[in-house]
């Protein structure tokens, strides 16, 4: 190995190798407080309104989060087995540099093929091995969110310059006034203002709680691997104007990925060999069933990207689709709902089925879908009494019963509600849901999981009361902001159905805020929500080849604000990157009138 290397050169003959490798792990105060500064940087990037407080908090927050991750996990074997490549480890990293210049590059000319990319790359994780043992990593949506970042930062600056001859720095706005309108919320209305407060209040909330975590090195991996770059890309797809050509093509590309996994998915369950080799039977699954996983790591995740993609093409159909499209979104449907079949993944089936009944009371009444949820919900226990034998369950069995039945589930459960009992108020620690179950029901193998399978028992468990307080005010505020207005126009039916599927989703797996979808698909629904709120519709044929056309994120009404692509003088209504709006009166002035009091310095 390097390190034994290392040891034996002049000077270091005396020095052990695991000396190097204890002296370069960050030391715990400093891993904890730089957790908690991380996530104090993501929380301003979510809610600041001045882009250079926004894009800067970011970019810091991406750059600091590997550096945190790698020396929380430099002690691993799998990760300590790389320096055996030194120079591997240097070409990898200059190409990932190129190529995200590259990528920077590119969005900055054309920004819209950003979201086009992204919505490929979301699902997708990539299989590395490291020390023999396979890490799935979601590597090209981390260089894209990366490259978004630093794109938009860059058009919000050239902006900026654009504009900095219109300003008069000596006659702005007091300090008091700048500070009280620099934040997001009040870009939003109604139940969307709380939005961005709650996620950054989450993201807060989990870093507060590593330090006290039985297992902080898992809180740390799941802060720099989710919940920042995710953070990141709600920002990135806050700045995106999705008018209708660019949800086309947002659509197009994601059924494309969809029916290329559905080959590959069918390919799997036609041969019996599963694409990635991965063993389906592992922590994340009590199932011993094989089940198709096509380009993902895991049954149910790939389940859950068919579910939305499943929920678009209903959207489709019920916001008017007439002629062969009719015909052609009908087939789509029926071919990929054959490849959701496959994954065997019932929170998918139930998800998919709850979307359905979220778009058929948007569409024709909340009446008739309370009455078709009822009819199911009655035909449902129908089949249990009467197939319960080849159901597997035992309606007189208790809670036995219903771990046969659920694959382990009920007991996941039960022993997260325990150790929610146990620890109330502050829980467990972020992270820690696999060593604190270990630890107090005495389990071991594949029974040791890194979740309860229910999202709200999870956080109840690592977080106490006040993280479950903040998740559940988090759905509320979310549901309720994206269905606002949401039977007006289909794209809006779509992204909340889709939503709250994955909601119910989450409650029968995992992965809420650690799933790129949650955050994406907030991103947008709030986007398409301002731009209702503002008048203009998303579904409508406006383009988006605009010079720099005004996003929900930017125009929010009279503000002034004074700093480099903040604002285009005292007095003057601007949008957050400087993007100015439009006058609504120029019958008063002349070529040669002179400015108004506070109006731009020529």
């Amino acid at each position: 190995m390097l390190l034994d290397q290392l040891a034996g050169l002049p000077g270091l003959s005396g020095f052990a190798p695991d000396a190097l490798v204890q002296g370069a792990v960050i030391a715990a105060p400093v891993r904890d407080l730089t957790s908690i500064l991380i996530a104090a940087l993501v929380a301003i990037a979510l809610v600041a309104r001045a882009p250079a407080a926004r894009w800067t908090a970011a970019i810091t927050a991406l750059v600091l989060a590997p550096v945190l991750l790698a020396g929380a996990v430099l002690e691993d074997d799998r990760a300590n087995r790389l320096l055996d490549h030194p120079l591997l480890l240097l070409v990898g990293g200059l190409g990932a540099l190129v190529l995200l210049a590259a990528a920077t590059a590119v969005f900055v000319r054309w920004p819209v093929l950003l979201p086009v990319l992204i919505a490929i790359a979301i699902p997708l994780r990539l299989p590395i091995v490291l020390g023999g043992e396979s890490v799935n990593l979601l590597l090209p949506l981390y260089g894209l969110i990366g490259a978004g970042a630093v794109a938009f930062a860059v058009r919000a600056r050239q902006r900026g310059k654009r504009l900095a001859q219109s300003w008069d720095l000596r006659s702005g706005p007091s300090t008091a006034d700048v500070l009280r309108d620099a934040w997001t919320a009040k870009s939003l209305s109604g139940a969307a203002a709380a939005v961005p407060v709650l996620l950054a209040v989450s993201v807060v909330l989990y870093a507060l709680r590593i330090p006290f975590s039985e297992d902080a090195d898992r809180g740390v991996q799941t802060l720099c691997f989710f919940l920042v770059p995710f953070s990141v890309l709600f920002i990135v797809l806050r700045e995106v104007h999705f008018d209708r050509p660019q949800l086309v093509r947002v659509g197009v590309a994601l059924v494309g990925l969809a029916l290329v996994a559905v080959a590959l998915g069918n390919y799997e369950y036609v041969t019996g060999e599963v694409l990635w080799k991965q063993n389906v039977l592992d922590a994340t699954s009590l199932n011993a069933t094989v089940r198709v996983n096509s380009l993902f790591f895991d049954p149910n995740i790939y389940g859950r990207f068919l579910m939305v993609v499943l929920l678009g093409l209903l959207s489709a159909l019920a916001w008017g689709a007439r002629g062969w499209r009719v015909a052609v979104y009908a087939v789509l449907f029926a071919v990929i709902w054959v490849g959701l079949l496959f994954t065997y993944s019932q929170s998918s089936m139930l998800g998919l089925l709850v979307g359905a009944l979220v778009l058929l009371g948007l569409r024709f009444g909340a009446g008739r879908a309370v009455g078709a949820g009822a009819t199911l919900v009655v035909i449902g226990l129908v089949g249990v009494f009467v197939f319960s034998d080849q159901l597997r369950i035992d309606t007189g069995g208790g809670e036995q019963s219903c771990d046969v039945a659920t694959s382990g589930r009920c007991e996941l459960i039960m022993g997260g509600v325990r150790l929610f009992e146990s620890k109330p108020i502050f829980g467990w620690g972020s992270g820690s849901y696999r060593v604190a179950y270990r630890q107090q029901e005495g389990a071991t193998g594949v029974k040791a999981v890194a979740a309860s399978h229910t999202i709200p028992i999870t956080v109840a468990a690592e977080q106490g009361i006040i993280g479950l307080l903040a998740y559940l005010a988090l759905i509320v505020a979310a549901v309720a902001a994206l269905l606002r207005r949401a039977r007006e126009s289909m794209a809006r039916a779509a992204i909340a159905a889709a939503f709250i599927a994955v909601i119910v989703h989450s409650w029968l797996y995992a992965a809420f805020l650690e799933d790129p979808l949650t955050w994406a698909l907030l991103a947008v629904g709030l986007n398409l929500g301002a731009e209702s709120e503002d008048g203009s519709d998303a579904d409508g044929d406006r383009g988006s080849d605009a010079v720099d056309p005004p996003t929900p994120h930017d125009v929010v009404g009279p503000v002034t604000l004074v700093g480099v692509g903040e604002g285009e003088g005292p007095g003057v209504s601007v949008g957050e990157s400087g993007a100015p709006k439009a006058p609504t009166d120029h019958a008063s002035t002349g070529p040669d009138s002179p400015p108004s009091p506070g109006g731009p310095v020529a």
